[in-house]
């Protein structure tokens, strides 16, 4: 099969297994015929339309964006493994390398397992990675795709775990420059226009002239 349709059998199969209670949406006074959560219902516990939902999981959408993707991994409650692989599954070929991540976690669960996309969203994480780069957020982290940029740049605590290194930084920048000439999108120019509204180190790091840039 491919992506699309194994994302299709993917959303459908837990849909199948989880409860309307275990969303918490209202499923009206009207007697159930079913007792899994109906498209339409996991739909508006992911905040979607219900036709978007269900042209998703009968693989007409085509590629489905990460923060619909998270969305639906959170109405699900999908554990770590569960959101990776319907990242990967959800993802634009430029992102299939989230391919195998699942096994990697399990067959190395001490060690900290962190995929990112071109944006350097965190498209997949282990309980070690998430402790690495997330150990001032409550347990469990909901959040299963924050952005490392943002973090970098707008969170204290992440910028304390790298310190003053002005290199990782810089190159971090460099990354994500090239990402807006190879691979442009939409996310990730309105995530450049916030962080240099946001961040005085981000624009002057992302205006500095071509000659001064490492």
């Amino acid at each position: 099969m491919d992506s699309f349709a194994d994302l299709s059998h993917f959303l459908r199969s837990h849909r199948l297994r989880t409860t309307p209670e275990q969303t918490g949406v209202s499923t009206g006074a009207g007697a159930r015929t079913a007792p899994c959560l109906l498209p339409a219902e996991l739909a508006r516990a992911a905040g979607l339309d219900a036709d978007r939902y269900t042209d998703i999981e009968d693989g007409r959408a085509g590629r489905v964006s990460l923060s619909v993707l998270d969305a639906l991994a959170s109405a699900l409650h999908l554990d770590t493994d569960d959101r990776a692989e319907l990242f990967r599954l959800g993802a634009s070929p430029g992102t299939s390398r989230l391919r195998g991540l699942g096994h990697l976690t399990r067959a190395v669960p001490m060690l900290p397992v962190i995929a990112f996309n071109h944006r350097y969203d965190i498209t997949g994480w282990n309980l070690p990675g998430q402790a690495l780069l997330a150990w001032d957020l409550d347990w469990p982290v909901e959040h299963v795709q924050p952005n490392l940029a943002r973090m970098l740049f707008l969170d204290r605590a992440t910028r304390a775990l790298y310190g003053h290194g002005q290199r990782q930084v810089a190159g971090l920048v460099g990354a994500l420059r090239r990402a807006t000439e190879q691979r442009p999108d939409e996310e990730l120019s309105c995530m450049v226009v916030e962080l240099a509204a946001t961040s005085r180190e981000f624009a002057e790091l992302w205006f500095r002239p071509v000659e001064e840039r490492g």
